[in-house]
């Protein structure tokens, strides 16, 4: 249901339908430890930027961060009210975002998995979540038809919500700062 490539390509992250999250060697395909396990489908997965660590969110209403070394959880469950639709790292690694069934996205501390700030409120689903180069913005995206850019350390909003139709369920960052 989900896969990600470490940064630095020599690990293979998936998430399944089968409750559980499974780090591989991308160079021989063979699994890297034991299953990562939820209670329900794992939906969205991440590798933090210096590997150590990866984020998996799950229809069972949490995220959870695990040591990539062992496949062990690194501190508490991070606890929404709904499925964990999309998760994402900071470029320091210092912070996770996650969005969930409940209509918020929040971001938390990786350290200690500690909540920063309020929700994030949204009208809808949050299925897509994702931080700017710099880490200061994150940029969420909703079944009500908004994407909305957010300022990191506060939680508040930026600008008017960036509005489609229909659900958005992919947002993204441009790597450069100028025309691509």
């Amino acid at each position: 249901m989900a896969v990600a490539f470490s940064f630095d390509g020599k690990m293979v992250l998936t998430g399944s339908a089968d409750r559980t999250a499974r780090l591989w060697e991308t160079a021989t395909g063979q699994p890297l430890g034991p299953p990562m396990l939820h209670q329900d489908e794992v939906y969205a997965v991440a590798f933090n930027p210096d590997s150590k660590t990866v984020l998996t969110g799950s229809r069972d209403s949490t995220a959870r961060l695990w040591e990539t070394a062992t496949s062990q959880p690194h501190g508490p469950p991070l606890q929404h009210q709904q499925m964990v639709l999309a998760v994402a790292f900071s470029p320091n690694g210092k912070t996770v975002l996650t969005g969930s069934g409940d209509r918020t996205a929040r971001l938390w501390k990786t350290a200690t998995g500690q909540p920063l700030g309020p929700p994030l409120q949204h009208q809808g689903p949050v299925r897509a979540v994702a931080f700017s180069p710099d880490g200061k913005t994150v940029l969420t995206g909703s079944d009500e038809g908004w994407a909305r850019l957010w300022e990191t350390a506060t939680g508040k909003p930026l600008g008017l919500p960036l509005q489609h139709q229909d659900w958005i369920w992919v947002v993204a960052f441009s790597r450069t700062a100028g025309p691509c």
